[in-house]
């Protein structure tokens, strides 16, 4: 509108001091300004911007198409519209390298030339390079009228968030296993399941007041204790300690942080395999997974969706423990069933956490400590001088690209 009112003003004032020159000027500002403000205050009118994902998670390696529509439903054409779409850090688009917005972030930016009511829909695949929580969006859309000036700026306020979960490969063990039958005594029996009433039987010494029938007791005049059925699945809790993994000092994980993702891919692995086994698989570890709570986990269950959240809580997980790793063995005690499994995941010397894992075997948990990463045998050797039962894991290969958790010498 000062354009228009500019070119006005000149041509008047030109008209009177007799100058063509001005008067030229102003008559070019005149239309010019003109259309600045028609395309000014319709430009973004009608404009309907969308990204579409048809998923919400991945895994490490998988792409991820994303469809790109724009859609201008008036009648004015767009010389040109822009739209930079913020994406957060580590963003991978295969067609197209991120451009620098000028906020600062990284933007995936893409520019149109559309005709009257013309809609255009491109594709682009989102590669997941590596585990986290990623997001594109919100956009901001800038307009130019006929002349390719900037005329319109807005924003479109919506964005697409997705998960990339970690690998998980198959889970080989290298000791021999104990057979069925033979000489050899069970280290434990099955596990009573509450919920499972099956009758009363006599009293035996040693069994627990609160497992007595006293209701029947002063029924049949002799002491009765509750019997259950032995629970059909076993419970285990996949314990990761991050702790010591990388350094406080630095702000960021760079890229050769792979000790951090080869843990994450371990668990992965070891989380699916006792679920393919049939037992009712939990996780735990002492960071931030998402929410306010400085322990990250995932109560052990069977259900089909179980897998999927300690998968997620993976992803969601960072490279930083948010408390000592033995107050998250304490924690645990306190929260799971007695009778329920614990592993061990660690790729640091077990020195400080062994006094807190064998208060954990005391009360009533199975423990198996498993060693981790480039001095594995070691930090086996040490678990098992403690009396806890320990093995060296490791992959056998990049966690890109290995295809096997190996467990055992």
């Amino acid at each position: 509108m000062r354009e228009v009112a500019l070119g006005i003003a000149l041509v008047v004032f030109a008209s009177f001091l007799d100058v063509p020159a001005i008067i030229l000027l102003g008559l070019v500002l005149v239309p010019t300004g003109a259309i600045r403000e028609v395309w000014a205050r319709r430009g973004l009118e009608g404009i309907e911007y969308r990204r579409h994902l048809p998923r919400s998670r991945a895994v490490v390696g998988d792409e991820i198409p994303i469809d790109i529509s724009v859609w201008n439903r008036k009648a004015l054409p767009l010389a040109w519209l822009q739209v930079e779409d913020e994406a957060s850090a580590r963003v991978v688009v295969r067609e197209r390298d991120l451009a620098r917005a000028e906020s600062g972030a990284l933007a995936l930016r893409n520019a149109w030339t559309l005709a009257p009511y013309e809609r255009v829909v491109r594709h682009f695949h989102v590669v997941a390079e590596r585990r986290g929580i990623y997001r594109l969006g919100p956009a901001r859309l800038e307009v130019g009228d006929l002349l390719a000036r900037p005329a319109a700026t807005g924003t479109s306020p919506g964005t697409d968030t997705w998960i990339v979960r970690p690998r998980s490969v198959a889970v080989r063990t290298l000791v021999s296993e104990q057979r069925w039958g033979g000489e050899l005594r069970a280290r434990r029996g099955l596990v009573d399941d509450p919920t499972r009433y099956a009758g009363v039987r006599p009293y035996q010494p040693g069994d627990p007041l609160r497992g007595v029938h006293w209701k029947a007791t002063a029924r049949l005049g002799r002491p009765v204790s509750k019997r259950f059925d032995p629970a059909r699945q076993r419970e285990v809790v996949v314990a990761l300690d991050i702790e010591g993994v990388v350094a406080p000092s630095r702000p960021a994980v760079s890229d050769d942080d792979d000790l951090v993702e080869s843990l994450c891919v371990a668990a992965a692995s070891l989380v699916r395999h006792f679920r393919a086994e049939g037992a009712a698989v939990g996780l735990a570890a002492a960071g931030h997974g998402g929410g306010n709570r400085t322990m990250a986990y995932v109560a052990p269950g069977g259900s089909e969706p179980q897998l999927g959240r300690c998968l997620d809580l993976l992803a969601r997980l960072g490279p930083f423990p948010a408390a000592p790793f033995e107050r998250l063995l304490t924690m645990l005690v306190r929260t799971i069933r007695p009778g329920t499994s614990l592993v061990v995941l660690s790729a640091r010397d077990p020195a400080s956490y062994l006094p807190a894992l064998r208060r954990v075997g005391r009360s009533g948990f199975p423990v198996r400590h498993l060693g981790f990463g480039p001095a594995a045998p070691a930090l086996a050797a040490r678990a098992r001088a403690a009396a806890i039962e320990s093995s060296p894991a490791r992959l056998d290969g990049p966690w890109r690209t290995a295809t096997a958790l190996l467990i055992g010498p």
